[in-house]
């Protein structure tokens, strides 16, 4: 796994007496190989799972609710989705105020 280099640095014979010094190496061998391992395997268990549809409580048509909330339609905001990221809206009933038309990155920023 780990292996010392111990041979000399070469250079000028004599002179002062130095200790040689030891580098060492690490094999990553194994650990790349485990990482490849583990990135297959969550590839291919990801890929083979199917999409499941999550169920949602929907209300009755029928059914009246008691606390429903009255509001009165002068109170209501309408927000229409557009072509090319334009947003109308408008306030209170349709019809009676002209909606105002914004560009998607007008209110962005």
């Amino acid at each position: 796994m780990a292996e010392l280099d111990t041979s000399s640095g070469g250079g000028k014979k004599g002179g002062k007496v130095r200790t040689k010094k030891q580098a060492t190496k690490v094999d990553l061998t194994a650990m790349v190989d485990l990482a490849f391992l583990l990135i297959t395997f969550f590839m291919l268990t990801t890929s083979l799972s199917k999409p499941a549809a999550m169920e949602i409580a929907k209300p009755d048509k029928d059914a009246k609710d008691e606390n429903r909330l009255e509001l009165r339609e002068s109170q209501t905001m309408t927000i229409l989705l557009g072509k090319d990221d334009k947003i109308a809206w408008y306030m209170g009933e349709a019809g009676k105020s002209a909606p105002t038309i914004e560009g998607f990155g007008d209110i962005k920023s």
